[in-house]
């Protein structure tokens, strides 16, 4: 992960970038914990590869909007699955 420049990837042979989330970030504390949970919990969900960077790259972005690592942590209620797709 490399913050606001969004995400390489390496999966096998394949490689790639996903951009990061336009957020109005004023704390960055726990958005890398808060991007391996959110994979953790994608991965558990069945999502495809891409699609779990992409919602752990949204759950990391919203987790800046608010002060404090886990009063940022979004529910996934909180995650607008059309920005998913």
């Amino acid at each position: 992960t490399m913050g606001e420049n969004g995400l390489i990837w390496q999966r096998g042979s394949e490689t790639g970038q996903i951009p990061a989330y336009k957020t109005a970030a004023v704390d960055t504390t726990g958005a890398g914990d808060a991007f391996h949970g959110a994979f953790a919990a994608a991965l558990i969900k069945n999502m495809e590869f891409e699609q779990s960077l992409r919602f752990s790259s949204m759950v990391a972005a919203l987790s800046c909007t608010k002060y404090g690592g886990r009063l940022g942590l979004p529910y996934l209620r909180d995650i607008d699955e059309e920005f998913l797709k």
